[in-house]
């Protein structure tokens, strides 16, 4: 019989008795923490962030970097706001449409962060990398 059992604490089994500061709990290795209620209660693993006793904004996720953890946003978006008000907004690479797109086609921003470089509805892209171009109707630029 474990401590927790001497104790009335019957752990479900996915976890296990641990000592915490001056008691026993059913709890989880190191690295880990218990999710779900009651019985259902199981162990799942902290990212970077969460080990590092960081929390980050609903809308942020943890993401490794080059000098450990931080809470950041997808590809294709940008961290605006403060603190627990920061917040995920699609880049708009559109912005800089001649550095992404070639002169000739137009630079569509899609609303999950992506662009596409594309022509007017009565041409088509024709060519490759910097040499696309659009071929059919005269392109109308706005």
């Amino acid at each position: 019989m474990n401590e927790c059992e001497k104790r009335g604490k019957n752990c479900p089994p996915a976890l296990k008795c641990v000592k915490q500061h001056h008691n026993y709990e059913c709890g989880c290795d190191p690295g880990f923490k218990v999710v779900g209620g009651g019985n259902a209660r199981t162990c799942k693993a902290m990212n970077g962030c969460e080990k590092k006793g960081l929390i980050c904004p609903p809308a942020l996720k943890c993401v490794k970097q080059k000098q450990g953890y931080e809470c950041g946003c997808n590809p294709g978006f940008k961290i605006v706001g403060v603190g627990n008000r920061r917040t995920c907004k699609a880049l708009d690479e559109c912005e800089k449409a001649g550095e992404v797109c070639p002169s000739a086609l137009l630079c569509l921003k899609n609303e999950n962060g992506t662009f596409a470089c594309v022509c007017d509805a009565d041409s088509k892209v024709v060519g490759e990398g910097d040499n696309r171009t659009c071929q059919g109707t005269i392109l109308h630029q706005i």
